[in-house]
């Protein structure tokens, strides 16, 4: 039993990196675990301005450096370690580079934009001067600071951008290798004096970061990647960067005029190490070129529209040949073939990174869709695939068995050559040994095929959709596993339960899975998206995570997709109270709490429903004095979240009466806060000037693939609805549509070893 109070010193402290992190999704002091933010579900758009200025602030925890510059070449070029890729320049390289890099040829004393085209220049003659007989760079490298492209509705344009040599003219920066950013003032480097600490000390250094991390973020979801490259220049200084998945690195700076050796050293070993030395992941960037998989690629995105697992019909030209290992380690690949661009990228640099894809296999000779998942998992932790093993039972000897609502998987493998392959393993740690997290690159293929909870087609579909995932959770739990991430994102409507064993909805995502097999203290800890944890597990981080914690979660889910998607007579503004607020749970179980008080339009049984399921959850939050007067008395009062009564209120849900027949989901998109609306309201007022109204967008339904609700009641509905809110809607991780950071996880526990 737990007392509701307030949260103590030592969670809300944690807790704060729940509140602190909105761009990136991820933010780690020191050595604390990743976290989840609020702003992946939260009701409220951010202010204009934040995101780009929480990216420094974020990014700050992560970065190492200044190192030296033997350091960074070493470590970051392990293929190409010696000097020049190991080249011998001609004898009048030297003379040569001082010659173009001249402070007359480069200047700075007018604005930064005269620098982009001599800067290019010199740096375009510099890999020309060191290629080999017969051979020609592999660069392009291109002033692009007219030309912006936009991603997630806002545009962005880099100074100069580094291309493989034959890229399209018009491609957008965002797809390059290398970006180059200039500032003409030796005091806009961030890093002034090489002195980490001393960037704080000025704003504009502050924006400088963060607009240069930005850049890395924006380029690592435009295309997979393993790491990423950046030269920044200041004056006639410059520093090189580089991300991983665990960390950041910079240089020292040099001054580029006097020793311009140096930036020629990086660009001819960039030159060297081809796409993946790099950073781009060659194993998910290929193009569809033979016409029997352009076919095959083709009917696969109609089918995906028609099915109702995309928005809208997928463009061709945007998938890719995926290779996927047969087994970690092997030479043989299996090739698949993503039917249209990702239907999840990474909006964060840093933690898992995941990315998935709607998948079809290439040599297949029709339609069978998998869901392709990409990861950075952490070193030391179980795989993913090891974790499904367990649950199945799966072992050498056994097939094990697949549980009722949980998500088939087929494989999994870790990518990369060798056990330290330089570019499927985060390197940029080795230059702080022991502080960050090492990761390596993993790849899973999944069998089930969901569609994301925000679309269910009838309220009666979510609610048989979150009952089969109870009852795969309890198999989970049957397994000897509590999955510790019940989330809208983790569960998911089955697109073809006669796939899934019947199943209408599935669990998903039991990487935080704590097994009977771990040791007691790797159960503690908070783990899990902060909208949906536990009130207990919140207050009091250090306990166990027990199953009924899950149970309380599956409540919090419900609530959530119904406050935001059906009719209710709750507003906005208590959506925002209950899940953007730390205390706002807390508060809606309360004394005078309002949670008994939620009542769906024209909906009875879900209205019971939640009063029910709320109800139980509450007899785990007695004050002290009832629980010194009651609990002798009548036990049953307490302590009332198991399996076997969650499962029971749904299925008596389900068989009342009176549910409506056409309540799909209504789109939802975060709210704009109060200081936003006025600018809001005078774009709008422009934009009434200039264009007809926008006619009123048709969200799709989730009925394809058999999983419509069961009836048993011919009451009339409300038809669909739409809520015309400005921003994004509520997104989901490894299924379509696009997700949010899909680190988006809270985990404060130690970590499996």
């Amino acid at each position: 039993m737990t007392s509701i109070g307030r949260t103590p010193k030592r969670a809300r402290l944690e807790n704060r990196a729940f509140e602190h992190s909105v761009h990136t999704g991820i933010l780690v002091y020191n050595d604390m675990p990743s976290t989840s933010t609020k702003a992946q579900h939260a009701s409220q758009l951010p202010e204009v301005d934040i995101d780009r200025a929480e990216l420094g602030h974020d990014s700050h925890p992560y970065l190492i450096g200044p190192v030296e510059l033997e350091e960074f070449f070493s470590e970051c070029f392990p293929t190409a370690p010696e000097a020049y890729a190991g080249k011998t320049p001609p004898a009048s390289f030297a003379a040569d580079l001082r010659n173009v890099f001249t402070k007359e040829k480069i200047p700075i004393d007018e604005s930064e934009t005269v620098m982009y085209n001599p800067l290019v220049r010199a740096m375009t003659k510099a890999c020309s001067w060191m290629t080999e007989d017969g051979e020609s760079s592999s660069l392009s490298i291109r002033n692009r600071s007219s030309k912006r492209a936009e991603q997630d509705g806002r545009e962005t344009a880099v100074d100069i951008i580094i291309f493989p040599t034959g890229t399209p003219r018009s491609e957008e920066w965002i797809f390059g290798d290398v970006f180059i950013e200039v500032k003409k003032d030796a005091m806009d480097d961030p890093f002034i004096g090489d002195s980490v600490a001393m960037y704080n000390n000025r704003v504009a250094h502050q924006k400088n970061l963060s607009q240069f991390h930005d850049y890395a973020c924006q380029m690592t979801k435009a295309k997979p990647r393993c790491f990423i490259f950046g030269v920044g220049i200041f004056g006639h200084f410059c520093r090189f960067y580089r991300w991983d998945r665990s960390a950041w690195v910079v240089t020292r700076r040099f001054n580029y005029i006097d020793y311009p050796e140096t930036l020629a050293d990086f660009l001819v070993r960039i030159d060297c190490v081809g796409q993946e030395g790099r950073g781009v992941d060659v194993t998910a960037t290929l193009c569809v070129t033979s016409p029997a998989e352009g076919e095959l690629v083709q009917q696969a995105c109609a089918e995906a529209f028609r099915r109702g697992l995309v928005d809208q019909p997928p463009n061709v030209a945007d998938s890719r040949r995926i290779l996927v290992p047969m087994a970690t380690g092997s030479n043989d690949n299996e090739v698949f073939l993503s039917v249209g661009p990702p239907l999840f990228s990474p909006k964060s640099l840093f933690g898992r990174g995941t990315r998935t894809w709607l998948a079809v296999r290439a040599r297949s000779d029709d339609v069978e869709f998998a869901v392709l998942k990409d990861a950075w998992r952490e070193d030391g932790w179980r795989s993913e695939g090891e974790i499904y093993d367990e649950i199945y039972g799966r072992t050498n000897d056994c097939p094990g068995t697949l549980p009722f609502g949980v998500a088939r998987m087929d494989r999994d493998v870790d990518l990369g050559k060798h056990g330290d392959d330089p570019f499927h393993h985060t390197r940029v740690p080795n230059f702080a040994p022991g502080k960050y997290r090492k990761r390596r690159h993993h790849r899973a293929v999944l069998l089930s095929v969901g569609i994301p909870l925000h679309k269910f087609s009838s309220t009666r579909q979510l609610v048989e959709c979150l009952l089969d995932a109870i009852i795969g959770h309890e198999n989970m739990v049957k397994a000897g596993l509590i999955h510790r991430d019940v989330s809208v994102n983790n569960v998911l409507i089955s697109a073809n339960p006669a796939k899934e064993n019947g199943a209408k909805g599935f669990m998903i995502d039991p990487e935080f899975s704590f097994s009977e097999k771990d040791k007691p203290e790797e159960g503690c800890g908070v783990t899990g998206t902060i909208q949906f944890i536990s009130m207990n597990r919140l207050a009091r981080p250090d306990l166990e995570h027990q199953s009924w914690h899950d149970l309380e979660s599956y409540y919090w889910t419900l609530l959530f997709l119904i406050l935001r998607h059906s009719k209710t007579n709750r507003t906005l503004d208590d959506l925002a109270k209950i899940f953007d607020n730390e205390a706002g749970k807390t508060s809606f179980f309360g004394a005078n709490g309002p949670f008994r008080s939620v009542v769906v339009a024209n909906n009875p049984p879900l209205t019971r429903l939640l009063l029910d399921l709320g109800t139980l959850v509450m007899s785990h939050y007695k004050d002290q004095e009832t629980v010194e007067a009651f609990f002798p008395l009548a036990p049953h009062m307490f302590n009332q979240l198991t399996h076997a009564n969650v499962v029971a209120v749904f299925r008596k849900a389900l068989g009342t009466p009176g549910w409506p027949t056409a309540d799909a989901a209504a789109i939802f998109t975060p709210c704009i806060p109060p200081s936003k609306q006025i600018a809001v309201a005078a774009q709008d007022v422009l934009y009434s000037l200039h264009t007809a109204t926008r006619a009123s967008r048709r969200a799709p339904l989730a009925t394809e693939g058999g999983n419509l609700p069961s009836v048993t009641s011919t009451s009339r509905g409300s038809k669909r609805k739409f809520v015309e809110v400005e921003g994004e809607e509520l997104e989901g991780e490894n299924v379509p549509p696009a997700a949010n950071d899909p680190s988006g996880k809270v985990s404060l526990s130690k970590r499996r070893r």
